[in-house]
């Protein structure tokens, strides 16, 4: 299958913008707070689905179908012993653009929150992070489950999921606690609603 030549050279975050690079090792300059960085981001594969448009209605505990994760053949070598996990955590970087608000109602709380202390997909910056069961591997082809993004999303890594350190027993959450309580499993039709004034 033919990648388009933005897969190939990879993307340039805050493209358009002054650029910023990072030290011979890597890491970005440091500026004042709120200069704006850049960096060459390279897929290393791209996601397939049968979504053709973005999905912004789903809340964060729902579950889709399943989806294929194209791994491109430069990275099949760092799919070794990927088979032994059961899940894995997926960085994307979606290909359509959002605007945010720094504020909003979400669809399962009744009164506004901080954009950071929601699980809105419309973030400043549009990068995609998902929990999703690895269902099987043939080559460089990786079947998961619970990918909620349109077909041909970015990926930009892909890292196991680990119970022993990436799930904390005396987590709190916060606004969320009483509204998963409540609504955990029922469906949900109501989307993000604009801050009430």
């Amino acid at each position: 299958m033919e990648r388009s030549d933005s897969e190939r050279r990879g993307m340039t975050a805050g493209a358009g913008r002054r650029e910023e690079h990072g030290s011979a090792a890597g890491a970005p300059a440091t500026e004042a707070p709120g200069a704006i960085l850049s960096w060459r981001l390279v897929p290393v594969g791209v996601v397939r689905t049968p979504f053709s448009a973005p999905l912004t209605t789903l809340k964060h505990f729902e579950r889709v179908g399943r989806a294929t994760l194209e791994v491109f053949p430069e990275f099949e070598a760092a799919l070794k012993d990927i088979d032994g996990f059961s899940h894995l955590w997926l960085l994307t970087l979606p290909a359509e653009s959002w605007d945010y608000r720094p504020d909003l109602l979400p669809r399962e709380g009744r009164s506004v929150h901080g954009l950071f202390a929601t699980r809105s997909p419309r973030r400043p910056n549009p990068i995609g992070l998902f929990l999703v069961e690895l269902v099987g591997r043939e080559g460089r082809l990786l079947s998961v489950h619970g990918a909620h993004v349109r077909d041909g999303t970015p990926l930009l890594d892909i890292r196991p999921y680990l119970p022993s350190e990436d799930r904390v027993r005396s987590a709190r959450c916060g606004w969320m606690a009483q509204g998963e309580a409540s609504e955990a499993g029922a469906p949900s039709t109501s989307k993000e609603a604009p801050p009430r004034t």
